[in-house]
């Protein structure tokens, strides 16, 4: 991940996505490790359905994902709204923008502006982040700002 310019902690991600299954599947068409959709990993790469479906091998789909993950940190500066994003969408995300701009990811949530499950998605990843950062006594994590 941080290779890609990610940070390596995000590596985590697909416990909230998959439970680190590499063939999960979601509700909406999402496979693999990181939940992808196909639109999403089509973007960034992968092949899509059939056989070889590289959201299902775990390498190639995290490669996407992170690149996916350094795009949305791009667009939106802030980890928090990043993480929001790739949980609810890009539109989501904008829509609530549009209503607030240059908020963050907290205020969005404290004005519901988000789905209850992104408004507890971030602050559970970031949680998950700093129980491992106090267990390790590791660096504090730049994902809360």
């Amino acid at each position: 991940m941080a290779d890609a310019g990610v940070p390596e902690k995000l590596a985590l991600l697909p416990l909230f996505e998959s439970s680190f299954e590499t063939r999960a599947e979601g509700k909406f068409g999402e496979r693999g490790l990181w939940q992808l959709r196909n639109a999403t990993a089509e973007h960034y790469g992968l092949t899509v359905g059939g056989p070889h479906d590289d959201r299902l091998h775990p390498i190639r789909a995290t490669r996407a994902a992170a690149k996916y993950l350094r795009h949305l940190h791009k667009r939106y500066r802030s980890w928090p709204l990043a993480l929001a994003a790739y949980n609810a969408g890009e539109r989501r995300v904008d829509r609530a923008l549009a209503t607030r701009p240059g908020a963050t990811f907290w205020q969005l949530a404290d004005r519901k502006s988000l789905p209850r499950v992104t408004r507890d998605y971030v602050p559970r990843f970031i949680a998950l982040l700093r129980i491992m950062e106090r267990s390790r006594c590791g660096a504090p994590s730049p994902l809360v700002a």
